[in-house]
């Protein structure tokens, strides 16, 4: 448990190269023969090929007859299991040598005895590329497709060390993530991979002036390689959440009153599976749910707070909790609750995230300045000076600010000085006429008003549970600043709830102000961390790590490319 402040860093892109996959031709002057659905294989030696496919019913036909209905429905089971085993490698970056085994086999027959599974060759050189090709002509039909794409890049560092390149962007007021590519390194900068990388990802697209949101996310925060284009651009200002992490270790460090409490819920958590059913359920699911990060592992210490003193102590009788311990617990997973919740809700995939930033960030000082903790006093101003230390340059991105005000749930209540409204008012204002040329707008039917806002009741934006309009908007707003009409017509309407979508509203509302939804759905494609990678890389429950697999290279960036792209099909 001492692990609870000794937090593992945000995990990045495990993915080695990934080049764009030409499909190698095969020899024209030897007949083909086809060995599986989607692979065809040349009796000359020239290897294995992903080719397109040819029609099915014209394959098994007799020569001016139907097609065989049998055979037809034989042919499409066999390419949808295969293409479900495809499915299943990627997914769990299993080793394509694991079809060849006796045992997969013969589960295979027991499962299917009509179904022949493709060699493991078949899989290597033709259905993984095979399918990575059609993953990555989608992707650009996508990415040619959408207005602005931002770019993460991101760094895993360890035995195995690699960089990796993934889009994010909103379409059809949609938001989508793209994985573009990634490769191993061993130089000390990853700053050229990064930019070859960048380079054979999209070697047909004029990135340095379609693309102009990038940020840099990342465990070193590296400067990507790139000239800053555009009037929004994030630089170097590396992944929120890691941030939030460092904050947290570095407040619950060294804290003499937490030690021995945490030292039990540590030993607690080794008894947990061993304890018989009834007995401490809550803490053993949170165990058997994960406990590998300050977030999991503080669900521990929050289930343990919530187990009676006398159950503590039947259950564990060696380890020795006494009253004092399960106060101290207590007050750790409230004054960590807030964290938490930001955490979580900066790390969100398919939705948007950049616009938490700088209320969580308002919010968790807020949180600090109206605790009021008895043991963990001291812990609580280390969190607050780790706030300023940590997170001020977050909070200081004029970016960040306009997503949070782009936000229809949010807009400018996170905001309570008249000072900063004005300025930030202004801001929003500016980069319109920036983004679009300048020029008056009277405003355009079009669109509901949101509904009122009910009341928050999240610790973390209990701050702003004021006004439903921002502070400082009104009618005289429009007469001092006659170009951003839809400025101060958006700013002074009621917010949404905070369940409310705003990809939805700016859908809605594009003809009532059409400058304004041209900017969010440029800018509220921005992430705030990387936090859909720990997803994407995660197998059985666990952040995957390349040096943990023996695979091939290109096996793996093949698998890691279908794997995190699958919501392309």
């Amino acid at each position: 448990m001492r692990a609870f402040v000794a937090i593992a860093s945000v995990s990045a892109r495990l993915c080695r190269r990934i080049r764009p996959t030409t499909i190698p031709p095969t020899n024209p002057s030897v007949p083909t023969q086809r060995k599986h659905p989607g692979v065809y294989h040349d009796n000359g030696g020239g290897g294995v090929g992903a080719l397109p496919r040819p029609s099915d019913s014209a394959a098994l036909a007799p020569l001016g007859g139907p097609p065989n209905p049998v055979q037809q429905y034989v042919d499409q089971r066999q390419q949808q299991v295969t293409e479900a085993l495809v499915d299943l490698l990627a997914g769990s970056l299993l080793d394509p040598g694991l079809v060849d085994t006796r045992e997969f086999r013969r589960l295979l027959s027991l499962l299917d005895s009509g179904y022949e599974p493709p060699s493991a060759s078949q899989l290597v050189y033709g259905l993984l590329p095979g399918r990575r090709w059609g993953l990555q002509q989608r992707a650009m039909l996508l990415l040619e497709t959408a207005q602005s794409v931002s770019l993460t890049q991101d760094v895993w560092l360890g035995h195995t060390s690699c960089v990796s390149v993934c889009a994010h962007f909103i379409l059809n007021w949609r938001l989508r993530t793209v994985f573009l590519a990634g490769r191993y390194f061993v130089d000390a900068d990853p700053s050229e991979s990064l930019h070859q990388l960048l380079t054979e990802a999209c070697p047909s697209m004029a990135w340095r002036t379609r693309w102009p949101t990038r940020r840099c996310t990342g465990r070193l925060g590296w400067p990507p390689p790139l000239d800053s284009k555009g009037p929004f651009c994030l630089e170097g200002l590396g992944c929120f959440a890691e941030a939030l992490q460092l904050c947290v270790a570095e407040g619950l460090q060294d804290d003499l009153c937490l030690e021995g409490a945490v030292n039990k819920v540590s030993g607690l958590v080794d008894l947990a599976r061993a304890l018989p059913q009834g007995t401490l359920d809550g803490v053993r699911q949170a165990v058997e749910y994960g406990c590998s990060t300050w977030h999991g592992q503080l669900r521990v210490v929050r289930a343990t707070a919530n187990a009676s003193l006398d159950t503590l102590q039947l259950a564990a009788p060696a380890l020795g909790f006494v009253p004092e311990d399960v106060e101290t617990l207590r007050e750790l997973a409230e004054l960590m609750e807030p964290f938490e919740e930001a955490f979580n809700l900066s790390r969100g995939e398919g939705r948007i995230t950049a616009s938490y930033v700088v209320p969580c960030i308002r919010g968790l000082r807020a949180h600090l300045e109206a605790a009021r903790p008895f043991r963990l006093a001291s812990a609580a101003g280390r969190l607050a000076a780790a706030l300023g230390n940590r997170l001020a340059k977050f909070e200081a991105s004029e970016t960040f600010a306009l997503c949070s005000m782009l936000d229809p749930r949010f807009k400018l209540r996170w905001c309570s000085e008249e000072a900063e409204t004005r300025r930030l008012t202004a801001l929003l204002g500016a980069k319109i006429r920036q983004a679009e040329g300048g020029g008056a707008n009277n405003g355009a039917g079009g669109g509901e008003d949101p509904p009122r806002e009910e009341q928050r009741k999240s610790k973390l934006f209990r701050y702003m549970s004021g006004p439903e309009t921002s502070q400082g908007e009104g009618p005289g707003t429009a007469a001092a600043h006659p170009q951003c009409w839809e400025v101060s017509s958006y700013l002074a309407t009621p917010c949404l709830p905070e369940g409310g979508c705003p990809l939805e509203f700016w859908r809605q509302h594009q003809g009532q102000y059409p400058k304004l939804a041209a900017m969010a759905g440029r800018m509220l494609g921005v992430p705030a961390t990387a936090a859909h990678v720990l997803r994407m890389c995660r197998v059985g429950g666990r952040v995957a790590n390349p040096a943990d697999f023996r695979l091939n290279g290109v096996t793996f960036e093949n698998l890691m490319f279908i794997k995190c792209n699958q919501g392309l099909r």
